[in-house]
């Protein structure tokens, strides 16, 4: 392992420890840290794997960049929440002065529409699931079972 690496694994093992302490569910944590080492990854295949207080501004955009063209722009937001926030202990801590995350936003999530069920698919789950349940003659309790086809 590089001494570069060593100090990025060093800085991590810290940062979770402070996540912990600062009670962050063992999920958050995960997912914070896995940001961080998928940024590593991704800096040692571009060959661009430096000490933390070099990564510059051009490094976080490009990063992104990769996230955003690869994954969906939910995961990507993730990734970059994630490595913001181990920069954002960085600064707390004295580490480095400044984040490269200053003048950076995070990429767009674009409202994904949710398929809503239509009348009859509620009603035939309805149905599906009285009768499973032996609740078929309480039916009429469903107020989507009346046999009402209007809507």
């Amino acid at each position: 392992m590089t001494p570069v690496r060593e100090q990025w694994d060093d800085l991590i093992r810290d940062w979770t420890r402070v996540l912990s302490t600062e009670n962050k569910s063992p999920k958050t944590i995960d997912i914070y840290t896995y940001a961080v080492r998928q940024y590593l990854h991704w800096a040692q295949e571009h060959d661009r794997l430096t000490p933390p207080e070099r990564v510059s501004r051009n490094d976080v955009r490009d990063f992104t960049g990769h996230m955003v063209t690869t994954r969906s722009a939910g995961t990507a937001a993730n990734r970059y929440g994630g490595l913001q926030q181990f920069y954002r202990f960085l600064v707390i801590e004295d580490i480095i002065e400044r984040s490269p995350f200053e003048g950076t936003s995070p990429p767009f999530r674009p409202e994904v529409p949710v398929d809503v069920l239509t009348l009859d698919q509620l009603r035939a789950l309805l149905a599906q699931y009285d009768s499973r349940t032996s609740l078929h003659s309480q039916s009429s309790a469903h107020p989507l079972s009346s046999g009402d086809s209007t809507t």
